[in-house]
């Protein structure tokens, strides 16, 4: 197991935030780098090939971090707004991204006051660290057009323990939400700093959409979309998408 993996006590928003204050810049330097293969090769693209089958009008990003996605999006539709609660991760969004077209606020979705109504929100990478993600999921479907769509993309429930080690653990147990922390890293960069899973079986996030007004309409474990580098071994599925639908 990895050593730097340990079960902890449940934290709130505001701590699990500053804990991405202090991780982001270190963050946008391995996305500038090209070191995030995940993102790059198998979580955006799988996002962005299905905002192109939608066509959407409007895209919030929620959970945007310092905007690399949100920029993409932005590209794609013609209203595009990211938010995030971590104040660092919006400064540096602007200052990268300002000029994509897409708008970035510093905001949590339940704070998020606006009388827009979107057409596809997305939350890549959020609700594995957001300990009110039930809180959050009502808050976006308010937010969505009649039949607007919710984008979800997980760390695989079910695979990312084996990933990273912890599904041997003593303190782990699969049915039950637990929250981890760990040194933040991703394939060819490792200790960013300290940051937060949440770990939750894959039936809560489904039964959590079904039962909050959503229908599922597909589900994904996506792959690399091209070779990687031979660090980078993908033998089985990492991540989850689920697209569902407001009702």
């Amino acid at each position: 197991m990895n050593n730097q993996l340990k079960r902890v006590n449940p934290k709130n928003i505001d701590v699990i935030s500053a804990e991405w204050d202090c991780l982001c810049a270190r963050r946008q330097e391995t996305i500038e780098q090209g070191k995030d293969i995940s993102l790059s090769f198998v979580t955006s693209p799988c996002i962005l090939g299905e905002i192109k089958r939608e066509h959407p009008d409007s895209v919030l990003d929620v959970g945007c971090g310092t905007g690399y996605l949100t920029s993409l999006l932005a590209k794609r539709t013609k209203r595009c707004v990211g938010i995030d609660m971590s104040a660092e991760s919006i400064h540096i969004a602007k200052q990268r991204y300002g000029e994509s077209g897409a708008s970035f606020i510093t905001t949590t979705i339940e704070q998020y006051r606006t009388i827009e109504k979107f057409d596809i929100c997305v939350a890549n990478m959020v609700f594995s660290s957001d300990p009110d993600w039930i809180e959050s999921i009502c808050v976006i479907r308010k937010l969505l057009k009649d039949s607007g769509k919710l984008f979800v993309m997980l760390p695989h429930p079910v695979l990312w323990p084996k990933y990273w080690g912890f599904q041997e653990a003593e303190w782990f147990h699969y049915n039950k939400e637990i929250f981890i922390e760990h040194n933040f890293s991703v394939s060819l960069v490792k200790s960013m700093g300290i940051a937060t899973y949440i770990h939750r079986p894959l039936a809560s996030y489904i039964n959590g959409l079904l039962v909050n007004g959503f229908r599922l309409e597909q589900v994904i474990e996506p792959y690399p979309i091209k070779c990687t580098p031979i660090e980078y071994k993908y033998d089985y599925p990492r991540f989850l998408f689920i697209k569902s639908r407001r009702k």
